[in-house]
């Protein structure tokens, strides 16, 4: 109703705003999901809900030396967190 709207903080307008932004990503979720499902038996290799929506991370291929490196790094960054507190 207008005289709710017209009542509202400003960080009370923002906050419905994610809510509806919040509902919306779900239903597309939701859509999605079903696609996936829906089209799974017909395809050699099944699409996901994560593919359809964009979403999903392209794994990128290391050397085993670039992933020693990276493991390395994680350890020592742990290290000195726990240090650290």
């Amino acid at each position: 109703m207008p005289e709710s709207f017209y009542r509202l903080t400003y960080g009370e307008f923002l906050e419905l705003i994610e809510g509806y932004k919040y509902r919306e990503q779900r239903e597309w979720d939701k859509i999605a999901q079903l696609a996936s499902w829906t089209t799974a038996p017909h395809l050699k290799r099944p699409v996901s809900a994560k593919k359809l929506l964009g979403k999903e991370k392209k794994r990128e291929k290391t050397t085993p030396e670039e992933s020693k490196r990276l493991v390395e790094e994680l350890k020592a960054e742990m290290v000195n967190k726990e240090g650290g507190e």
